[in-house]
């Protein structure tokens, strides 16, 4: 009887184990906001004729030190792929000249991280959902506008609330998420870990009786 009650009591661990440890590989929140740019960006230029050999120059009009970099490297990837191949960023010793190029200038908006528990999800599991926000315009050669716009992206899934430190980057606060814990998970993973170690203390002094 002891004895399948200490197999009993194994495999009881074994699962909550599984729902406390459960490690699923996601996206971290930084490489969805790289994803979500690139693609607004690549968006926009859709709609331009590129020529190839009239340099682009782009300015960044709303500077945010933690995210500039990303947003920069993103529109750079982009407008390579469109087929751009002088790119010359504005800046304080970057002086738009007066010949002809492209000329785009962009300003982030929205950068945020929601994670929000659902009643049709088990306890462990939360909804993620990444938003970027940012305005562009595009000017061609002449001096016209192409496009001046604001361009919305988004992505969400389900993961693992364990996950959740993995996903983020406390270095860069626009990875951090806003979370939201329903009271039934509060309650149940110490519930969880109160029964596991009770249930270890019980199978090593019930093994040292026998």
């Amino acid at each position: 009887m002891k004895v399948k009650l200490q197999i009993i009591i194994l495999i009881f661990i074994g699962i909550c184990t599984s729902v406390l440890a459960e490690d699923v590989v996601v996206d971290t929140n930084l490489d969805i906001f790289k994803n979500l740019y690139y693609k607004g960006f690549s968006n926009a230029f859709q709609k331009v004729a590129v020529l190839d050999s009239l340099p682009l120059y782009f300015n960044n009009i709303n500077k945010n030190k933690t995210i500039d970099w990303l947003i920069e490297e993103q529109f750079v990837k982009s407008a390579e792929r469109a087929g751009f191949s002088t790119l010359i960023l504005l800046g304080d010793s970057t002086i738009l000249k007066n010949e002809k190029n492209f000329y785009v200038e962009y300003r982030s908006v929205i950068n945020n991280v929601h994670y929000s528990a659902m009643s049709v999800l088990p306890e462990n599991k939360q909804n993620r959902k990444v938003n970027i926000e940012f305005y562009i315009k595009i000017l061609d050669p002449d001096n016209r506008i192409l496009l001046s716009t604001v361009i919305n992206e988004s992505y969400s899934d389900t993961i693992n609330v364990n996950n959740i430190n993995h996903i983020e980057n406390k270095n860069l606060p626009f990875t951090v998420g806003e979370r939201s814990k329903s009271l039934v998970s509060e309650l149940l993973e110490p519930l969880l870990v109160t029964l596991i170690t009770g249930s270890i203390i019980y199978i090593f002094y019930s093994f040292r009786s026998n």
